[in-house]
């Protein structure tokens, strides 16, 4: 019975020269996001290691057909429409899991805080703090993922310093979008209310249902966003 052997090319360090051709190569295709970026560097590395120094050239040519401005393109279009819809399913899928058998003693001890927390005020303007400290939390985290964004982006432009100024991290972007976009919808409600509407003429006694309800939801929100943060931010390649 014949064995098949697998041939293994012995892997080899690129020269300077060779590396700039390569980022030479990549910067020419004006590549702003920082995942696909170093994705697509790893793959030229990784792919013409494997190669004689006398192949260079024809390896690197066979690379850029395939990896053509068009194509990393649509790569990075690609990148940032399945970023929202990942995010959004992941957090999904969190909140649901928040309410399995596993976690539901820590989702019931956070609605039994958030509870007794909110029959024990006594006044409008304690309700209204209420609903602020999950929006002042939301934009805490905002700025910590903003802080992490330029941690993430910092290799990406060391290698491509040639174009550093359009450089950002997609993901990033994203969450900090999912992240703001509650923030900014419920403090412009709050505020039109204070404007438009007659805030002491609204029933007391619906200030706490309406306090509770929104408080648990961004509660909920803000701590599956973090925990997709902390899931892509293991996963990415950056």
């Amino acid at each position: 019975m014949k064995t098949s052997k697998v041939v293994r090319r012995e892997m080899r360090n690129l020269t300077a020269i060779e590396l700039q051709s390569i980022k030479s190569a990549i910067v020419r295709k004006e590549i702003s996001s920082a995942e696909i970026l170093m994705e697509v560097y790893d793959h030229y590395v990784s792919h013409l290691q494997e190669f004689k120094e006398v192949d260079f050239d024809d390896q690197l040519a066979e690379l850029e057909e395939k990896f053509t401005y068009g194509y990393c393109h649509s790569l990075q279009a690609n990148l940032q429409k399945n970023l929202r819809k990942d995010i959004s399913k992941s957090q999904w899928l969190i909140i649901k899991n928040y309410f399995c058998f596993s976690k539901l003693i820590y989702s019931l001890g956070l609605l039994l805080i958030l509870f007794t927390v909110s029959m024990n005020l006594r006044s409008e303007d304690q309700y209204f703090l209420m609903m602020y400290v999950p929006i002042i939390l939301l934009a805490v985290f905002s700025i910590f993922v903003l802080f992490n964004w330029r941690k993430r982006t910092r290799i990406a432009k060391s290698v491509f310093a040639e174009q550093k100024d359009i450089i950002k991290s997609y993901l990033s972007e994203a969450l900090v979008l999912r992240i703001t976009l509650p923030v900014l919808i419920l403090n412009g409600l709050l505020q039109m209310s204070k404007i438009f509407l007659n805030i002491h003429e609204i029933p007391f006694a619906f200030l706490p249902q309406i306090s509770l309800v929104l408080t648990i939801g961004l509660m909920f929100y803000g701590i599956s966003l973090f925990e997709v943060w902390k899931i892509k931010s293991k996963t990415s390649l950056i």
